[in-house]
């Protein structure tokens, strides 16, 4: 369980890095911290290092209104995912159709020509 709250806590920080804005980075960083520290903070209660604070697990423990509360806030979590994962797709898409007007680009160059600025590109 501790190594699933840590992963929540890396893809949420990820999320907040790739945030397509500074509300989305930041309201990505709060709801991961939040999540992650209330589950630390149930995890100590349970071995005794900390005293007793009714603090239950996220999407884990019995109670309602405490589990809508870390269910919501996973959605609002994996919308500003969704944002982001679109930016990340559209520069990779920005780069491959650079790519593909560079080809066509030469593809339209007559051979000749292209062997000719190579020819002479060396000669400086």
């Amino acid at each position: 369980m501790l190594l699933l709250f840590l992963l929540l806590a890396y893809r949420g920080l990820r999320a907040a890095r790739l945030a397509p804005d500074a509300f989305g980075s930041l309201l990505a960083i709060g709801i991961s911290c939040q999540l992650v520290i209330q589950a630390l903070l149930n995890v100590a209660v349970v071995t005794s290092t900390l005293p007793f604070t009714g603090i239950t697990l996220p999407m884990v423990s019995y109670g309602g209104s405490s589990m809508l509360v870390s269910f919501a806030s996973m959605g609002v979590l994996l919308n500003v995912t969704k944002y982001s994962r679109d930016r990340k797709e559209e520069a990779a898409e920005a780069t491959a159709s650079a790519h593909r007007r560079g080809r066509e680009r030469w593809a339209r160059v007559p051979s000749h020509r292209r062997a000719g600025f190579s020819a002479h590109a060396g000669r400086g």
